[in-house]
């Protein structure tokens, strides 16, 4: 999708740098859309919300992130890279 906006605009195709930037730049544009005031005070201070039983809680919104060297789940044997299982 982002090279062929690109090649509708600028007439050509985009470096492999020239798109990991620009994806790079979509990534943050859309955390600052996320990350809006309303969204940083309910982080900070948390969300009041009723709950079906009538009880009332204070929720905080949070972001679950999963990141991995995938070097880790590798491991040498011999002549070969066998994955670690």
């Amino acid at each position: 999708m982002i090279q062929d906006f690109y090649k509708e605009n600028f007439g050509t195709t985009a470096s492999q740098a020239t798109l990991t930037h620009l994806k790079r730049e979509l990534m943050h544009t859309i955390w600052e859309l996320i990350l809006n005031n309303k969204f940083m005070e309910a982080y900070e201070h948390g969300i009041m919300i009723e709950c079906p039983d009538g009880v009332s809680w204070q929720f905080y919104p949070w972001f679950f992130s999963y990141s991995t060297d995938y070097l880790e789940k590798w491991v040498f044997n011999d002549m070969f890279y066998v994955p670690f299982i």
